[in-house]
């Protein structure tokens, strides 16, 4: 790929080092345009105007389609969303639930995850069950633990595909393999993995998957999708009814929802012009190739997790198996705190990284636009920090 030419359509290239996609990706100038066309454009002409609000659906549209081909789905599977979560909670949400009822998820779980099994266990009467998760944990053993807390109850299995506090790889396989025999639905959140890795929901056979459009896809924020595997769509309940595809009968006698389709699960109203972005993003991402763009941040995450592994005083939280990890690097400096490390590298060199408070640790993102000088860059950084913090200890 022509690194180059990514990185010159990426304005915040050249003023920092942006080592956080996972936690928001900076839009490339394309993404930016395609927004601002649409905003001028409701502006200049009238939001409601004719040929202006026409095309909005129209372009709701290729943003769905764009989202279908990149993950190898169709159309009719996907919901476009505001963010990963809302897609989590169109599911959670939305199936039909009963007291003693069981759904599976992991500790280290995003918040969100954690907070939607703590919801139906207060309020439905479900039981969640958190499965122990360590950064270091081997699939196989990952596996035997699902294995086991798999009961006749368990409905639901929630997790993420990458662990965001550790970048650590989830056996999404291996698992679906125990949800199918067991009958049990499969719910993940990829919230670390569109735009990183290459996807394919059909070759996977999960029953739903979230994603977001403004971290590794570089999309704008409030921007998402929801895949619902086709047979799946009918037992999901609307969080509210949507004019997009409700039969408005005037004498207030009957709504009729259209059960089979996914536009059910989405919001009628909504900004067209993020959507724009959205179809943009992907097709910036589609251009370069998510194979190529795995292949990138996978090489380069490894680059970075070597050098930082050969540091005295810092331990990679991430593995270093490249099969059992993406392009999320996480890592501690003996002695310096996570948020402080993560201001130093800010304030002294402009790497833009973020903590990861509950590990007490720092977590990159290494995206295709970046270089090996960069994660280069990184590393000697992290070597000063942590000569500094040995030198002061030494002196103590």
């Amino acid at each position: 790929m022509d690194v180059a030419r990514v990185r010159a359509q990426i304005p915040a290239c050249e003023r920092v080092t942006y080592l956080n996609s996972g936690y928001a990706g900076p839009s490339p100038v394309c993404v930016v345009d395609a927004i601002h066309a649409r905003l001028r454009q409701e502006s200049e002409e009238g939001p409601t105007t004719p040929g202006v609000i026409e095309t909005g659906p129209e372009i709701v549209l290729r943003a769905r389609r764009a989202v279908a081909d990149l993950v190898h789905v169709s159309a009719e599977e996907i919901c476009l969303t505001e963010n990963t979560t809302s897609g989590v909670n169109l599911v959670v949400g939305g199936l039909p639930w009963a007291a003693g009822d069981e759904v599976i998820t992991f500790a280290q779980e995003h918040p969100s995850l954690l907070f939607a099994a703590l919801v139906l266990q207060q309020r439905a009467g479900v039981r969640a069950v958190v499965l122990p998760l360590e950064p270091d944990d081997g699939h196989s053993a990952i596996l035997a633990r699902v294995e086991a807390a798999l009961t006749p109850r368990t409905r639901l299995l929630l997790m993420s595909h990458v662990q965001y506090m550790s970048g650590l790889s989830m056996p999404v396989e291996g698992i679906r393999e125990l949800t199918r025999a067991n009958g049990v639905q499969l719910l993940i959140d990829g919230a670390q993995t569109a735009g990183q890795l290459a996807l394919d929901l059909r070759y996977l056979d999960v029953d739903y998957y979230a994603l977001p459009g403004q971290k590794w896809l570089l999309g704008p924020r409030g921007t998402g999708a929801l895949y619902v595997k086709r047979e799946r769509i009918g037992s999901l309940e609307p969080p509210s009814a949507s004019m997009t595809v409700s039969e408005y009968v005037p004498d207030w006698g009957q709504v009729v929802v259209a059960a089979d389709s996914i536009r059910k699960l989405e919001q009628p109203t909504t900004s067209v012009a993020l959507r724009a972005g959205l179809e943009e993003a992907v097709r910036f991402s589609q251009e370069v190739g998510p194979t190529t763009i795995e292949q990138r941040c996978r090489a380069l995450a490894s680059r970075a997790k070597a050098a930082l592994g050969n540091l005295p005083g810092v331990c990679v939280l991430t593995p270093l198996d490249p099969s059992a990890s993406a392009a999320l690097v996480t890592f501690r400096i003996e002695g310096v705190e996570g948020k402080t490390a993560m201001e130093m590298l800010w304030n002294e060199e402009r790497i833009v990284a973020r903590s990861v408070d509950p590990l007490d640790s720092v977590r990159v993102s290494i995206h295709h636009f970046n270089t090996e000088a960069e994660v280069d860059l990184l590393v000697d950084a992290v070597q000063r920090i942590g000569e500094r913090h040995l030198s002061r200890a030494s002196r103590a």
